[in-house]
């Protein structure tokens, strides 16, 4: 299913058969988050189904349908949602589908050898417009951002204070890395294009936003740019602004910042506590009391 971090997919947009009384996408597919969280594997399915009835639904949305299909046993549904996605986006690829373990039991199901070959097709006609080795730079360096964090992570969940110490040492010296050379990719070209790398694209705003104040400040306004061309996710760009207002002791606007308080999570100062939701509505997210049960913290409506 979806990377819980982060690297962003292309977001394209397109219309599915819908009415009036189309359910709320945000709620469906956070209801559906919800249950794939607890292995309600059958209530994701049907929420995301009915998620799909939207016309804003996008295609992370039936990637994961199908995936919670696949986890429900409901293998003719998983694959009728990538079906119908490979139909309605005919640019849509994932670089991760064969792999995801939410998708294993498909494997053998007829038409997964069709949908996997569409896949590597459109995969490898993709790759070959990319600036490469510049492509499989950044993807590189998210996958090694992202396993030394979740190696930190086991650690601190294991009590293993040696091996999370020496960890987070060796966090330190990567981000110090990466850092380098995004700052210098950064500040010699600008923003890298979708056209250019594909979303690996995401992996300059995975950087930036592990280093520090003063480089989400110098890069908040390429982000903000970037993300109103459609390049970067707008609830991602949120969090920088926030991270950004809380640093500086300012109330955050998006919610999505926590701190810890004798053991429990509490949410940093809001600006604006009465529109909340709808302000992280306008920016991809999900509300509040959904992000409060995701994030074990405290949040009284």
């Amino acid at each position: 299913m979806k990377s819980s971090i982060i690297l962003l997919l292309a977001t394209a947009f397109f219309a599915v058969s819908c009415n009036k009384n189309a359910p709320n996408l945000n709620e469906c597919v956070f209801k559906a988050d919800s249950c794939y969280a607890s292995n309600d594997f059958k209530g994701a399915t049907n929420w995301y189904s009915r998620a799909l009835q939207n016309k804003d639904a996008q295609p992370r949305h039936f990637y994961n349908a199908a995936c919670c299909a696949a986890q429900a046993q409901e293998y003719d549904k998983a694959i009728n949602f990538l079906k119908r996605l490979q139909k309605q986006v005919p640019t849509w690829y994932s670089r991760h589908i064969e792999e995801d373990n939410d998708l294993l039991s498909l494997h053998n199901a007829e038409d997964w050898d069709e949908i996997v070959a569409t896949n590597r097709q459109r995969r490898a006609a993709d790759e070959a417009r990319y600036e490469h080795p510049l492509y499989e730079q950044l993807l590189a360096i998210v996958e090694e951002d992202q396993a030394v964090r979740q190696a930190f992570l086991q650690a601190h969940y294991n009590e293993q204070q040696e091996l999370k110490d020496s960890l987070a040492a060796r966090m330190h010296d990567i981000d110090s890395v990466h850092i380098h050379f995004v700052d210098s990719l950064l500040t010699e070209r600008g923003w890298i294009s979708r056209e250019k790398v594909g979303d690996a694209n995401g992996a300059l705003w995975v950087v930036v936003q592990h280093y520090g104040l003063d480089m989400w400040k110098k890069y908040l306004p390429l982000f903000q740019q970037a993300a109103s061309i459609g390049e970067l996710d707008k609830g991602a760009v949120a969090m920088l602004e926030d991270r950004i207002s809380t640093a500086e002791g300012r109330p955050q606007r998006y919610g999505t910042q926590c701190y810890w308080d004798d053991s429990v999570s509490r949410f940093s100062p809001l600006a604006d506590t009465a529109h909340i939701d709808s302000l992280r509505a306008s920016v991809g997210l999900c509300p509040m009391s959904e992000y409060a049960k995701q994030m074990g913290a405290e949040w009284i409506d």
